[in-house]
């Protein structure tokens, strides 16, 4: 109930926003896609990502603010996967957007992360396994 309320109000104050993905537009809009197929409103319409100099270990980082803003590490991008990429925008997404906190550390018997708002990055091989689950709980 928190997250569509939260939802709810991104939308309605969302349309005085400001919105410059460059890059990172087809991630975003992935990411609406994903919520809407799982009954969310999503329209991110007041966001900035770009590129940044991160401290070394920091792939990405949700700075909140009247325009939320996504900063991605200039030094992890280029080097990073299609599923690496997706799994830290949607991380951050799920900060800036949904305004999710961390949590859902790995404790399984395989020992990936039971969410994907957890501390560490979902590794490729949990992602293109349970990329469904992942996004499930996300939303």
């Amino acid at each position: 109930m928190r997250y569509a309320i939260l939802a709810l109000v991104s939308l309605t104050l969302g349309g005085c926003g400001r919105l410059d993905l460059g890059e990172f537009a087809p991630y975003v809009q992935r990411f609406e896609a994903e919520g809407q197929a799982r009954g969310w409103d999503v329209q991110v319409t007041n966001l900035v990502v770009k590129l940044g100099d991160l401290p070394d270990g920091m792939y990405g980082i949700c700075h909140h603010g009247l325009t939320p803003e996504i900063e991605v590490s200039r030094a992890y991008w280029p080097g990073a996967t299609e599923e690496q990429r997706e799994i830290l925008l949607f991380h951050e997404l799920g900060h800036c957007i949904l305004e999710r906190e961390h949590g859902g550390e790995a404790g399984r018997l395989d020992d990936r992360p039971s969410s994907l708002m957890a501390k560490g990055m979902v590794q490729d091989w949990a992602w293109k396994t349970y990329r469904t689950e992942y996004l499930d709980e996300l939303f």
